[in-house]
Parts: C-alpha cells; sequence; structure tokens
C-alpha cells in the first residue's frame, strides 16, 4: 500500500543506517581495489546521498562494480550520479570521457549528449536565477558539437537532445509560472521554447526520415534511426501538449495546440508497444484538456480499459493523476485525493508528482468560494507542503513552494501570519521577490496587530532584506531604519539599524564624498541609540572610514581609536587610523602648525599602545601598525628614535612569513631608524639584506635625506659623510633605474650629493647637467648645479657657474631665498675667479637695495664675503 508521510519519513532514517553500513563496507576492501577511481567516486556519492536525506532505493548490482562493457558501465554509472543528483560529479566524469582522444565516434556522440542531460538535470532543480547558466551549458555543448562536426551522420543523435532541451527548459519555466501572481509573462517565454523545440524536432525528424532512405556507410542503423524518431516524435507532441497548457482553457490556441499534440499521439499510442506507456498515458493527458464531451467519452474508455491490464506501478500511478486532476477540474476534489491515494509504492519520481498533485487539489479546494470548509483545506494543504519539504527534491520543492505562495496571496486578509509567512518564503523561492516582500509586510502587520512583536520585527527583517537582494538599496533602507526604531527592543534592532547605514551607501555608490551626508548621519544615530552595542564598533569603523575619505584626518582618527579592542574589527580600525595619524601630522608640518610636536606625541602614544595589544593578540595587522606608529614617530616628534628600534624588532618577529610587504617596511624604517641614531655601519649591515619593492627603496631613500636635511650632523660627531654616502650609494644599487618614477627628478639630485659626497664629481656633474637641461625653469636644480661647479678648482667650471647665477637671478623674483642664493653665488663665482672687486660691488650693490640681505642667514654669508675680499684687494695693493 502506498505509504503515510510518517512512513515515509522512517524509510529516511533507516536508509542512511543502511548506507552507512554499505560505507564502511566499502572503505574496508583491500588497498588495492580502493584505488579505483570508480570506487572512490562510488563512496563520495553514497556520503552525499546521506548528506541529501534522498529516499531513492539504491540499485542492487552498483554500475562502478559490475564487470560489463566499460561504455555502458560508464553510463550507467552517470545515471546513478544523476538520480541522486551528484551532478558536478556527473558533469565531471563525462567531461574526463570526452577528454580522451581515442574515444570511438559514437561514445564521443553519446557522452555529449549524457554531459547535456547532466546540465538539464542540474538546472531542473536549481532556482529559476541559478538555473540559466545550466540550461546555457546544456545548449551550448550539443551547438559545439555541431560546429566542430557538420554534416555527420550521427547528427540526429544530438538534434534530436537539442530538441529535448528546449521542451524541458519551456516545460520548467510554464511549471514555476504557476506560483507568480502574474503567469503571463513567463508563459510568454515558455511558449518561445517550446516553439523552439517544436521546430528542432521537426527538423530533427527530416533529417532521421534521409537517414533512413540514405545508403550512406557508416551511418546509424535503421533500428537506432527508428528509436530516434519516436523519441523525437514524443518531444513534438509534448511540446505542442507544454504550448496548450500555456494558453487560457478554451482558447483557439489551446485547441489548435491539443489537436496538433492528438494527431501525433494517437498512432503512437495506437501500437500497442508494451513498453512505450508514455505515448498512451500523453494521449489521456491530451484528452483530458481538450474537455469536449466526445474526448472526455474517449478518456473514460480508454482510461478504464488501461487500468484493467496489469499495468506496471508507475503507469497506473500517471493515469491515477489524470483521473485526479479530471475530478479537481470539476470540483470533486475529495474524488481526486481518493484516486491518488492508491495502496501502491511509486518510483520516486511519480510519488513526488503524486504529492505534489494532492497540493494542488487542496489548494484548488481552498480557494473555491463555495467551499465553507476552506481553512480546513488550508491546513492540509500546510501539512502536504511540510511533506514535501522533507521527502522531495529541491525541483518538487520550489515548485510546491511557489505553488502555496501564488495561492495564499490571492487574498492575504483571510490568512494568518503564519501562513502568510509560508506563502512569501515560497514567492521568494519562485523568484518573485516584490511579491514576497509585500506578502511578508502584510504578514508583518498582521504579527504586530496580535502583539506578537518579535515576528512582526523578524517578518519586517525579511522584508527589508529582499529589498536589498533585489538591489532596491533606499527602500530597504527605509524599511531597516523604521523597524530598528518601532522595536528597539528585539535584539537584532541595532543590526536593523546598522544594515539601513549600509544600504544607503550602496545606494550611494559612486557618488562624491559631500553626498554621504545621509550616510553619515544614520551612523552618527546609530551611536546615540546604541553606543555600546557590539554594532556600534562596525558603525565607529564606517564612519571613520566615511571621515577619511574626506581628509577629516584628525576626526577620522579619534573615532576609530574609540573602537573596542575586543572587537573583530579592532585591527582594520587601527590600519586605517595609522594612515589618518601620518596624513594629520604630514598636514600640520606643511604648515609648520605648532601644535604638531602636541599632536604627534599623543598619536605616537596610541599607535604605539594599539600596536602592542595587536602583537599580543597574534593580529597579522600587528606588523602595519607598527610600520605606521614608527614612521609617525620618527617623522615627526620631537623625539623621533625613542624606543623606535625595539619597537621594530616585536613587529618583525611578529609578521607573517607570507607577509612581504609589511616585513620589507619594516626594515626600510630599521634602517632608517639607525642611520637617525648615526649607526651607520648597522644601516649598511640590515640593508645588505633588504628585500623590498622599489617603492619602498625610494621611499627610504627620501627619508635617509630627511634626516640629513632635519639633523645635519647632529648625530655623525665623527664627520663620516662617506658612510652616509656609501648607504645612499647601496640603495640606489638596489634602486636601479628609476627614470620612469615620479620621483626622478628628487632622487637625481640626490644620487649626484651622494656622488660628489663620494668624490666622484665627474658622474656628479654629468647628472646635474642633464637634469639642469631637462628642468631648464626648476630653479633650485639650477642653484645646485651652479654650487657643484663653483666647488671645482678649474677656471672653466667657475665661469660656467658665474654664468648660472647670473641666469637664475635673471629669472627669480627678487628677496626671495633663490635669489639672494643666487646673488651670493654670484659674487662668490666672481672672487674666484680673481675679479675681487666685482665681487665686493656686487654685495654693496645687493646691500644698497636690500639692507636685510634675505635675513640673518644670508646677512652673515654676504658680509663674511664680502670682508674676505675687501681683505683680498688690500693684499693686492
Amino acid at each position: 500500500m502506498r505509504l503515510s508521510p510518517n512512513d515515509k519519513m522512517g524509510i529516511v532514517v533507516d536508509a542512511h543506517k543502511t548506507l552507512s553500513i554499505k560505507i564502511e563496507a566499502l572503505q574496508s576492501m583491500p588497498l588495492k581495489f580502493s584505488r579505483s577511481p570508480l570506487h572512490t567516486a562510488y563512496i563520495g556519492l553514497l556520503t552525499t546521498f546521506i548528506a541529501v536525506g534522498s529516499v531513492a532505493v539504491l540499485p542492487n548490482d552498483c554500475p562502478a562494480l559490475v564487470t560489463e562493457d566499460q561504455q555502458a558501465a560508464e553510463e550507467k554509472f552517470i545515471d546513478g550520479l544523476l538520480d541522486r543528483r551528484l551532478f558536478p560529479l556527473a558533469v565531471l566524469a563525462c567531461e574526463e570521457r570526452l577528454a580522451v582522444n581515442t574515444l570511438d565516434p559514437i561514445s564521443r556522440v553519446n557522452t555529449v549528449v549524457d554531459l547535456s542531460r547532466a546540465y538539464t538535470a542540474w538546472a531542473r532543480q536549481c532556482s529559476p536565477q541559478s538555473s540559466v547558466a545550466h540550461w546555457k551549458q546544456a545548449e551550448n555543448v550539443l551547438e559545439r558539437w555541431l560546429e566542430d562536426n557538420p554534416e555527420n551522420v550521427l547528427d540526429p543523435m544530438v538534434w534530436r537532445q537539442r530538441a529535448h532541451v528546449a521542451l524541458l527548459r519551456g516545460k520548467f519555466i510554464r511549471q514555476l509560472s504557476a506560483g507568480v501572481l502574474d503567469p503571463k509573462p513567463k508563459r510568454k517565454e515558455s511558449i518561445r521554447y517550446l516553439q523552439h523545440a517544436q521546430k528542432t524536432a521537426e527538423k530533427t525528424l527530416k533529417k532521421i526520415n534521409k537517414a533512413l532512405h540514405s545508403s550512406v556507410e557508416n551511418r546509424l542503423p535503421n533500428s537506432a534511426l527508428l528509436r530516434l524518431q519516436t523519441a523525437a516524435e514524443k518531444d513534438l507532441s509534448q511540446s505542442w501538449m507544454e504550448q496548450a497548457r500555456c494558453y487560457q482553457a478554451g482558447s483557439s490556441d489551446r485547441i489548435h495546440a491539443l489537436q496538433q499534440a492528438k494527431e501525433i499521439l494517437s498512432p503512437l499510442a495506437a501500437k500497442n508497444d508494451p513498453i512505450d506507456w508514455d505515448s498512451r498515458v500523453s494521449r489521456l493527458a491530451c484528452l483530458r484538456l481538450l474537455g469536449g464531451k466526445k474526448d472526455q467519452n474517449l478518456f473514460q474508455q480508454l482510461k478504464d480499459s488501461y487500468l484493467s491490464e496489469n499495468l506496471p506501478v508507475d503507469v497506473r500511478g500517471q493515469i491515477c493523476l489524470e483521473l485526479a486532476r479530471q475530478f479537481s477540474a470539476s470540483g470533486r476534489y475529495l474524488d481526486a485525493l481518493k484516486a491518488l491515494n492508491q495502496p501502491v509504492n511509486y518510483s520516486p519520481e511519480v510519488e513526488a508528482e503524486v504529492d505534489f498533485c494532492e497540493l494542488q487539489v487542496m489548494l484548488q479546494a481552498a480557494s473555491n468560494e463555495k467551499i465553507e470548509n476552506t481553512k480546513n483545506w488550508n491546513a492540509r494543504a500546510e501539512s502536504q507542503l511540510e511533506l514535501i519539504e522533507n521527502l522531495h527534491d529541491p525541483y518538487w520543492l520550489q515548485r510546491a513552494r511557489a505553488l502555496f505562495g501564488r495561492q495564499m496571496t490571492i487574498d492575504p486578509s483571510q490568512h494568518g501570519y503564519a501562513l502568510l509567512e509560508r506563502a512569501a518564503e515560497g514567492l521568494y523561492q519562485a523568484g518573485q521577490f516584490t511579491e514576497s516582500a509585500r506578502i511578508y509586510d502584510e504578514a508583518a502587520r498582521k504579527a504586530d496587530n496580535q502583539k506578537d512583536l518579535a515576528k512582526a520585527f523578524e517578518l519586517y527583517l525579511k522584508s527589508a532584506m529582499i529589498q536589498y537582494e533585489i538591489q532596491n538599496y533606499r527602500a530597504a533602507s527605509k524599511k531597516l531604519r523604521r523597524i530598528a526604531i518601532t522595536y528597539p527592543q528585539e535584539s537584532g534592532a541595532a543590526e536593523a539599524h546598522l544594515m539601513a547605514a549600509y544600504n544607503i551607501a550602496q545606494a550611494l555608490k559612486g557618488s562624491p564624498p559631500e553626498a554621504f551626508s545621509p550616510y553619515q548621519e544614520l551612523l552618527r544615530d546609530h551611536l546615540r541609540r546604541w553606543p555600546t552595542d557590539n554594532s556600534s564598533n562596525r558603525a565607529r569603523l564606517w564612519l571613520g572610514r566615511m571621515l577619511a575619505a574626506e581628509k577629516k584626518w584628525s576626526s577620522a582618527s579619534e573615532i576609530l581609536f574609540e573602537i573596542d579592542p575586543s572587537s573583530m574589527v579592532y585591527p582594520e580600525a587601527i590600519r586605517i587610523a595609522g594612515t589618518c595619524c601620518l596624513r594629520n601630522c604630514a598636514d600640520l608640518a606643511e604648515k609648520n602648525d605648532p601644535q604638531l610636536s602636541k599632536r604627534s606625541t599623543a598619536l605616537t602614544q596610541s599607535m604605539r599602545d594599539a600596536a602592542e595589544r595587536l602583537i599580543n593578540a597574534g593580529s597579522p595587522m600587528a606588523a602595519s601598525v607598527v610600520a605606521d606608529a614608527a614612521a609617525l614617530q620618527m617623522h615627526y616628534s620631537p623625539i623621533p628614535y625613542r624606543g623606535v628600534l625595539e619597537l621594530i624588532k616585536q613587529g618583525l618577529g611578529s609578521i607573517a612569513q607570507d607577509d612581504r610587504k609589511n616585513h620589507a617596511r619594516l626594515h626600510a624604517l630599521q634602517v632608517e631608524c639607525l642611520v637617525g641614531l648615526g649607526r651607520f655601519g648597522q644601516a649598511l649591515d640590515v640593508l645588505k639584506a633588504f628585500t623590498g619593492d622599489t617603492q619602498d627603496i625610494i621611499n627610504l631613500i627620501l627619508n635617509i635625506h630627511k634626516i640629513k636635511v632635519r639633523n645635519g650632523n647632529q648625530n655623525d660627531p665623527n664627520q663620516t659623510f662617506d658612510t652616509r654616502a656609501k648607504i645612499n650609494m647601496a640603495c640606489f644599487q638596489i634602486l636601479g633605474d628609476f627614470s620612469a618614477y615620479p620621483e626622478k627628478k628628487q632622487l637625481t639630485l640626490i644620487q649626484a650629493e651622494t656622488l660628489a659626497l663620494l668624490g666622484k664629481t665627474k658622474e656628479a656633474l654629468t647628472l646635474l647637467r642633464k637634469l639642469a637641461a631637462e628642468y631648464s625653469g626648476d630653479g633650485k636644480i639650477q642653484s645646485r648645479y651652479a654650487d657643484l661647479l663653483l666647488e671645482q678648482s678649474d677656471a672653466t667650471s667657475r665661469r660656467e657657474a658665474l654664468s648660472k647665477y647670473r641666469e637664475i637671478t635673471r629669472r627669480s623674483r627678487p628677496q626671495t631665498e633663490q635669489w639672494f642664493a643666487a646673488k651670493y653665488g654670484e659674487a662668490k663665482a666672481r672672487m674666484l675667479l680673481g675679479n675681487v672687486r666685482m665681487a665686493a660691488q656686487t654685495i654693496r650693490t645687493t646691500q644698497v637695495l636690500y639692507p636685510e640681505l634675505g635675513g640673518d642667514l644670508w646677512r652673515e654669508r654676504f658680509e663674511t664675503l664680502l670682508a674676505t675680499c675687501t681683505e683680498t684687494e688690500a693684499e693686492r695693493q
């Protein structure tokens, strides 16, 4: 007899126990046998079979273990995988077989068809959205074969599969349209695929007919062609039947399609083939749908005739399905259920179809206004839906949920929020997101009216998240903010409010930073309402990011440092805070702000405290934060090097081996710190093992130069210019060619200075000469070139220096630093060239025009040089 729901659930448990024993037996086989790929795959198949909870019964003979022809074994194995919904494994098996170059042509075509079948079966078990890719793959494998094998004698096999894929896709879309409030667009799409299936089947039949009358060698045998012909005729009839189901009952389009199907099915059903019951059952369905009196009488006659025979169990079930549908259409719902509840056990596929048909009958009864006990029918339908959810595969599950959802939404006011929640879930599964959100809202309102506030919040939240999923971010944000404020006592209220901020940020994506004020306001509102909730840490992180994007470095770092150190977002927050601190101090330094010393000291301490926490916590972000803390202190703090080496060593000790970026950055900072401390030898040793990238070494060169500019020789009492220059030269050797980098000009100046310190004046002059020619308008480069020329002992270089200084004077604005420097150089050049009187005259003229002489520093230099000129002139006289 047919199993009850409880009996069915018992089978699941028993099947799991039995299969576990089978897996243990397979795994305990000898090692030599266990190395078989099919054995390994079969263990995986059984394991997945248990995981998905299928109630199908495994065949007694495992296809992977029987000693059959290899091709037949492969085909059976793939069928077994598809039956158990192991689609990725089926696809992999087909692809691996197609990769074998020695595969014979017929086996290759069969495998191509199997691969298409695998993708088709996979598509039917997916949601409408994710199935599209698999349908396309099912079509593409066939298209590729046809392109690669034009006019091949085996192409009828592929053409028939093309028609079948289009038929199944159109049918799949038509079936899911039953769960859509407005099915017309979906049915229109379905008809498009079904008409394609119809035309492809017709073309296939022409190819088969041509092949039957052809004398071409190596063509398919007549027996195979006749089997293909029958399959193509069935596909053609089903394409007409499915088209008919897309049209309104009684419409001329529906009648025409059914007549076309009947014309094909009648001779197929009349063959009395003991195997081909599909055509006879399809003929019954066609007669039922036609609905005329003559057709109904014939339906009854054929139904009674068929049922009187010794039918296969599944065929009897399919006939009972058609009878139940006929009863249901005429309002005889109890008779329909009676017809379905036969004392037999069907195959899993037919069992699923019977259970689904029962749900259809119950929902039709519930929606019939002439029936009084609709609540009872609704309750029965809900129980039936639960049974389908527990026992059948995703294909039937999504169809059942969609159908249930559509039925409940016709008049939501008649149902409680529990039923409406199930309906909304069904609509969501069917891809009807807008309608699903609407029903969730209706269910939430009912829950709120009944004072079930926790449920109301949950349902409103689901509705809002659907709006988020369909990228209606503003609507989602508005709804999330409203429910968070309306139900603040709920545990998820703070998270919902934060999600409202996230959605408004998504809506504003791509806008300039100033457009994000609503986003910032939501985050600040969140911190006012839930200042200590876990979500507040993320709100601070997001607000800090936003402020950093607006270059409000001080405000950003302040909000980021408020994040709880135990929070998961703390390391990321401190990483951003480090950048903000560095940029904040850089801005203050550029403005010569007197607050820089105080601000940098406070920020350095905050960063060092954070670095210590992250090191102790073993955070992978610790090295980055250590680097920021060290850079902050060395570049901006009044005590740049105190404790920095120890901090860097801690950072290097905590760094992950694969974190090459921060490893190189910390080594560069270590070199920089050693140079700042005057420990040049140690710096050179560390530099020899440096493995950073180009930008790392460029930054190191520039930072070492800044140390020289800032500190002069205070950390170099022994005047070891050559050691400092050797460090620079080692950096340039690591760097190599830097002509393509934006820092080229500054690097060339430093390189020339380094060469000059090492006594390589000729190379230094060559570099500066090229740079001066390339940047003729850059007074700083021209001055440095002139200075180096002036340091030479030959008159030619000094005359060129004099010329350069005069040129700089003409191009510079008077009374600027550069102008006074050029005037001083001009006077000194004249003196060194022996024209002491003209040198003194140049200084006195400048002194008359500008008595201050550019400030104390330049006045002292000018006066010293003038005294030297006067003394030299006196000695000559």
